[in-house]
């Protein structure tokens, strides 16, 4: 498996990029181009799971991001029994030089690709005459072409990064050659936009990739977050604190996250009724008044107010103060007793 891909710079010059793709098309066509998962011919295996986890979007996403490369775009095709993947112009760019460790290794990986028909569909992209040959060698075997009677030479493709500036609108944004008919280019050029616009009615649209916070809460049959309930629960509950006002991107990835650890809006009715019964959060003892919405689901704070950090502490009873004091060392001893009307006597003089 090699470490890097070949993707020219000029790839935000092609039209078809500039002006057709998506913010989400372009990122996921660079990853279908640079994933760790491609191969050296252009045909790898990887599942619909995987690049939702490893693009961090819905399994819906995918299938939409996949049907628009595969029937709008026309730039891959996926087999869904075998889960290979095909890359249109891949040889064009990453089948350039041949030699032998480069033809080796394309023998070695013909060997794992179930379906040969994209084979077949990657061939187009080849123009290396060795490379190319392997191809059709391999397409051979598996009867999906007639051996050729001789081998035609095919034209070597110019460098990538062409004087002119011709650019192909399905060659991942890097240049075609000088030889390329010019005003048929331009002309695509110019009716690009349109056709796009024209077929755009029959995109499936890519669910939730326009909103990062929710990308994956409709996957594997999971019920979507129910923001407004939680608001009204805690409008209901916390009467003593601030009213949400706006439900931000930062509020909903915030319920997002406990939602998705409890699945039950009864966690939040829970947490909400803690934090109102402790004098402390609501702010009737008048010592703090910064709890909110906010503080509440933040994760470390909701654990210590669920775990009753902030519970009310039982009143604890004052000591008597007319308790007897406990005699010290200096008068522990029985005192002596007087009889002062008789002492009075004696210091006066009075007796005899």
């Amino acid at each position: 498996m090699a470490q890097f891909r070949y993707v020219y710079t000029n790839f935000w010059e092609d039209p078809k990029v500039s002006e057709c793709f998506t913010p989400e098309d372009k990122f996921c066509f660079l990853y279908l181009l640079t994933n760790a998962h491609t191969t050296q011919i252009g045909v790898y295996r990887i599942t619909k799971k995987l690049m939702a986890f490893e693009m961090g979007y819905s399994i819906e996403s995918i299938n939409s991001l996949l049907d628009r490369f595969e029937n709008h775009h026309k730039l891959i095709k996926y087999n869904s029994e075998t889960r290979e993947l095909a890359i249109k112009n891949w040889g064009k760019f990453n089948l350039k030089n041949g030699g032998k460790p480069i033809e080796d290794l394309v023998k070695k990986e013909f060997r794992f690709v179930e379906d040969k028909q994209l084979l077949l569909y990657v061939l187009d992209g080849v123009k290396n005459e060795k490379i190319r040959k392997l191809f059709i060698d391999e397409l051979v075997k598996a009867g999906l072409v007639d051996a050729p009677e001789e081998t035609k030479p095919q034209k070597k493709d110019s460098s990538p990064s062409s004087v002119d500036g011709t650019i192909d609108d399905t060659s991942y944004g890097t240049s075609t050659s000088r030889g390329q008919n010019e005003n048929e280019n331009e002309n695509e050029n110019k009716n690009i936009n349109n056709i796009y616009i024209e077929n755009e009615k029959s995109v499936k649209p890519v669910d939730n990739v326009d909103n990062s916070d929710l990308s994956d809460e409709t996957s594997d049959d999971r019920k979507t977050v129910p923001y407004n309930e939680i608001i009204k629960a805690y409008h209901d509950i916390c009467v003593s604190m601030p009213k949400v006002i706006k439900i931000t991107s930062d509020r909903k990835r915030l319920m997002k996250a406990v939602w998705k650890e409890n699945k039950d809006i009864k966690a939040f009715i829970n947490l909400f009724t803690k934090a109102q019964k402790s004098d402390f959060l609501s702010g009737r003892d008048g010592k703090w008044t910064g709890c909110n919405f906010d503080w509440l689901l933040n994760n470390k704070k909701m654990l210590r107010v669920l775990e009753g950090v902030y519970d009310n502490k039982p009143s604890v009873p004052r000591a008597n103060t007319q308790a007897a004091v406990k005699p010290s060392n200096f008068n522990n001893f029985t005192p002596r007793e007087y009889d002062y009307d008789d002492l009075e006597k004696k210091l006066l003089g009075w007796e005899s």
